[in-house]
């Protein structure tokens, strides 16, 4: 092999190196529950958080309209995502709907009349 090749296949494999060795995994992963009610009445309900850690159940009450909760995990951790929301004052015609985002991404919803319930698990 002639020292000009040598020389290129050594930056070709130098260019390449980074890429190849990039760590996956890393970072952290944005969860973000999000609970929309219909007549703009409130709801209640619970869900789990796993913003210190590991997840724990939340209740709360009297929420509004686009409530929204946001935490971070670590890439690749193991979490068992649920959001339960019903409305407070509910005749039938009033619908909630509870998403999960990961990273600002949908990655579970439900909708209905009665009470929305979107759960998920990651990275299992």
């Amino acid at each position: 092999m002639q020292k000009k090749d040598f020389s290129l296949a050594v930056i070709l494999l130098a260019s390449l190196l980074p890429t190849a060795c990039k760590k996956s995994g890393s970072g952290n992963d944005t969860i973000t529950y999000e609970v929309k009610i219909t007549s703009g009445t409130t709801w209640s309900g619970d869900y789990f958080d796993y913003a210190s850690g590991g997840g724990s159940l939340k209740f709360v009450n009297h929420k509004p309209d686009g409530w929204k909760y946001s935490f971070t995990i670590a890439h690749g951790q193991k979490a068992d995502l649920v959001l339960s929301a019903m409305p407070d004052n509910s005749n039938g015609s009033i619908t909630a709907t509870a998403n999960i985002y990961q990273n600002g991404k949908i990655i579970a919803t439900d909708s209905n009349q009665y009470g929305a319930n979107a759960e998920i698990e990651i990275n299992q």
